[in-house]
């Protein structure tokens, strides 16, 4: 976070390996090691794995014509551009597929077929959807309730059994409720988080604690 503001690039020691590799050749991720330079091509060719990322702009010291993406800002070197593919942080998501081979389902996203809007895509498959509802609903809605770092609140009604993505890293030490029960956190397309949910209306919290041993209490 930069100003106040989320960022999908890093400087860490302990950006993920995850992170790193789904990040490759579009930049802008440096793990003290080295740094990660952009492919211009493969950049624009990924600005749909961005917006599901929830990443609305892109900011740039280079005067680059990218023909997918509208300068918005400029101030001397550098350019702000609009991503056209941004979607919501929070979306449900009505088809799935299961591919076990973590290789395989990255290069199944960078693939030109792959629609973030109508697909999940899981590493193991699901045995059952959480909440306890199945009211019928008219149309899908996401209210978020309360956002911070640490913890989410939503208030998620559905037409249908399907999948909440959430564009979180999925990371240790997360976890989720829905109307009050333990629900499993799926790892999702690669590195983000994602709940099964049945049709009906559902409250869904997701919590994070550290669990790293040293920070924990005696």
């Amino acid at each position: 976070m930069i100003y106040g503001l989320s960022t999908a690039n890093a400087y860490s020691p302990l950006v993920s390996k995850d992170y790193y590799h789904f990040f490759f050749k579009m930049g802008g991720i440096n793990d003290s090691v080295g740094y990660q330079e952009t492919d211009d091509a493969f950049f624009v060719s990924q600005l749909k794995l961005l917006g599901m990322m929830n990443v609305k702009y892109v900011v740039s010291d280079k005067q680059k014509k990218f023909k997918v993406l509208a300068p918005v800002f400029r101030d001397g070197e550098w350019t702000i551009y609009d991503n056209p593919y941004l979607r919501n942080r929070y979306q449900l998501i009505p088809e799935y597929e299961v591919i076990p081979d973590r290789q395989a389902l990255l290069q199944k996203m960078r693939s030109g077929d792959f629609d973030p809007d109508i697909l999940v895509l899981i590493e193991k498959s699901v045995d059952t959807f959480a909440g306890d509802t199945r009211e019928d609903i008219i149309e899908n809605e996401i209210k978020v309730v309360e956002q911070s770092a640490s913890e989410i609140l939503l208030n998620v009604s559905s037409q249908q059994d399907q999948f909440l993505r959430v564009a979180n890293l999925y990371y240790p030490g997360w976890t989720a409720t829905v109307n009050g029960e333990p629900a499993e956190i799926l790892r999702a397309n690669y590195i983000i988080m994602a709940l099964a949910l049945k049709r009906g209306r559902h409250e869904v919290r997701l919590r994070y604690n550290s669990i790293t041993p040293f920070m924990e209490k005696s």
